[in-house]
């Protein structure tokens, strides 16, 4: 009975370790149906952590205005709607990681969708400054505008 057994439960070990490690995914195995991939507000600080060393880019989708008044750092503006007409000029490598956000995730889903579409390979995106820890800059020219909000 015992060597009837043996073989079966090596078997069984075998194919457990071998389902495991194709099953291990890591986030750049993440993208979904759309050819993205959609990460957590950790995972987009640790982009943004390791953003110069990875040559990656921070895209705030809602524009110059916004951008202004709160932004990630390292991250830089480009309108919405200027990646309905193609290739942006910011972003010449389609294999370049780059990082999308928006306020709540709505804007930068529907951009990470177009930039696959267009090509682009690294498109991520999460769900914006609705979750974001880290800092948030706002520039000179708005800071006057923050200050009058909390008044």
């Amino acid at each position: 009975m015992k060597r009837k057994i043996l073989p079966i439960i090596m078997i069984l070990a075998i194919s457990t370790a071998l389902f495991a490690g194709c099953t291990k995914k890591d986030t750049d195995d993440k993208k979904n149906k759309d050819g993205y991939t959609h990460i957590s507000g950790k995972e987009a600080a640790e982009f943004v952590e390791n953003a110069d060393k990875d040559d990656a880019k921070i895209v705030d989708v809602r524009g110059k205005v916004a951008w202004g008044m709160g932004h990630i750092p390292k991250s830089i503006p480009i309108w919405y709607e200027d990646f309905d007409k193609g290739e942006v000029k910011e972003l010449p490598d389609k294999n370049q990681k780059i990082l999308l956000y928006c306020d709540y995730g709505g804007l930068s889903k529907r951009v990470a969708k177009r930039l696959a579409k267009q090509g682009y390979t690294n498109v991520y995106e999460f769900n914006g400054l609705k979750v974001w820890k880290g800092e948030v800059i706002v520039e000179e020219e708005y800071k006057d505008l923050q200050e009058g909000e909390s008044n």
